[in-house]
């Protein structure tokens, strides 16, 4: 991060840790690889303290974090489903996991970086409605 701010002092950072593994999952998956399958290559215990170390670090270097692992863990008791339900493979976010991140970025950033919240941004462009009526004239209530 370190040679990024060299090259880019207003560049911001936000460390997300990985999502739970679900094993019964991911085993399927690695059994599809190839003809007898793969090994299992994952632990959850690992990959909690992979996430805690990553908390860790953001602390250290006073960057705000996101616990993507304990957001699915959560989402999915209060759901009362297996995280395997935010997995596509057991491994990698599907879009009902991706939607718990997209959540909690969007709530870190109003909280941690308020200046890189959407409705903070400028608009740069103009709305591509405004475009289209100052070439084309307003839209005719009549035509669909």
């Amino acid at each position: 991060m370190n040679v990024i701010t060299l090259h880019s002092p207003t560049t911001k950072f936000l460390l997300l840790t990985c999502p739970p593994v679900d094993l019964a999952k991911w085993g399927v998956e690695l059994l599809s690889k190839e003809p007898g399958g793969r090994a299992m290559d994952r632990e959850e215990s690992r990959t909690r303290e992979f996430a805690d170390a990553v908390l860790e670090v953001a602390t250290q270097i006073g960057v705000p974090s996101i616990d993507v692992h304990e957001a699915i863990a959560k989402e999915a008791e209060g759901q009362q489903v297996g995280v395997g339900e935010f997995l596509s493979d057991g491994l990698h976010l599907s879009g009902a996991g991706y939607a718990i991140v997209l959540r909690a970025l969007k709530a870190k950033i109003k909280e941690s970086l308020p200046s890189l919240a959407p409705e903070a941004i400028p608009d740069v462009f103009p709305d591509f409605k405004e475009v289209i009526e100052k070439k084309f004239g307003p839209k005719d209530a009549t035509v669909a």
